[in-house]
């Protein structure tokens, strides 16, 4: 845990104010008119009983709103690591700026010395990765001699292109990517679009892995939409599923009953109720009697009969 104001601590001093308020004011009577005080005692009233702690819950309350105002304005944050990220096996990517602006002083040194720390403390498990990078990105190799032979260069950095060697490296290894970069920080070296400097795109789905919605990274589109993600929790490949789960067990069981009740002629298929609707509309018809204009010729017919 680290404080990126940690200055701002300071006002946990003010903790003392609300102890103040409670133990250092003065008690302030209000006098009152009385007519005679002879049926009185005389008593001498100490101060100290007023000095005591009243309402300890208001000075906790106030104590601690004072201190959390103080722990704000400090901002504090955590180092969080996924579970796979500290347990597994991991990529560490030292991206280095050999740009021209790492000629001044001793700049480039500096970069390849700390780059050197943190491959040094690398676990047996994990990997390594050294970039170097300009105005181009160049792959110095897997191993901490590649920091060494890095060089100074007379281009400008261009951040935009180290985030699309990110995003590659991140597409390619199937292990959590952790990313150091050692630069001077130039203004110049930003890209006109903020986008270009993300490292990944990152959507919402349901992994069947996990079971449940997680954060994925596309790994392939179709037709200007995800097809295939990967897992970000898991690093699991499968198909894009829109964020839906898939059916449970009992649900497939039913589906698999009602298609074996269907194939032995035990249950109507689905598409078998407008076929039994038209069949019962067509014998409907043919039992109407037919229309009055249809009617008069046959009765006609029948009077010629019975004359003859």
């Amino acid at each position: 845990m680290g404080f990126l104001a940690p200055w701002a601590l300071a006002g946990i001093a003010a903790v003392g104010l609300p102890v103040w308020l409670h133990l250092l004011r003065r008690h302030k009577t209000t006098p009152l008119p009385f007519s005679s005080l002879m049926f009185f005692e005389r008593r001498t009233q100490s101060s100290i009983k007023h000095r005591r702690l009243q309402y300890l819950l208001l000075l906790a309350l106030r104590a601690a709103v004072v201190a959390l105002l103080a722990l704000a304005f400090a901002r504090p944050f955590l180092q969080a690591h996924l579970g796979a990220l500290a347990s597994g096996p991991k990529l560490t990517v030292l991206a280095i700026d050999n740009s021209f602006s790492m000629r001044q002083g001793d700049r480039l040194a500096r970069a390849k010395q700390e780059a050197a720390q943190v491959a040094a403390k690398l676990r047996a498990e994990d990997k390594l990765q050294v970039l170097a990078f300009g105005s181009q990105v160049q792959i110095m190799g897997d191993s901490a001699a590649g920091i060494a032979a890095i060089a100074p260069s007379d281009t400008r950095s261009s951040y935009a292109e180290l985030s699309r060697a990110l995003r590659s490296i991140a597409q390619s290894a199937r292990m959590p990517v952790e990313a150091h970069l050692f630069s001077d920080m130039q203004k110049s070296s930003l890209p006109a679009n903020f986008s270009d400097l993300r490292l990944g795109d990152v959507i919402d789905d349901f992994c069947i892995k996990c079971r449940r919605l997680t954060n994925h990274s596309i790994v392939s589109m179709m037709n200007s939409a995800a097809a295939k993600v990967r897992c970000r929790t898991c690093y699991s490949d499968h198909d894009y599923r829109n964020e839906q789960a898939p059916p449970s067990k009992k649900e497939l069981a039913r589906q698999k009953e009602l298609y074996n009740a269907v194939l032995a002629g035990t249950a109507m298929p689905l598409d078998a109720a407008p076929r039994a609707q038209a069949a019962s509309a067509e014998a409907s018809a043919v039992a109407e009697p037919p229309a009055d204009g249809a009617a008069r010729p046959a009765a006609k017919k029948a009077k010629s009969a019975r004359k003859k």
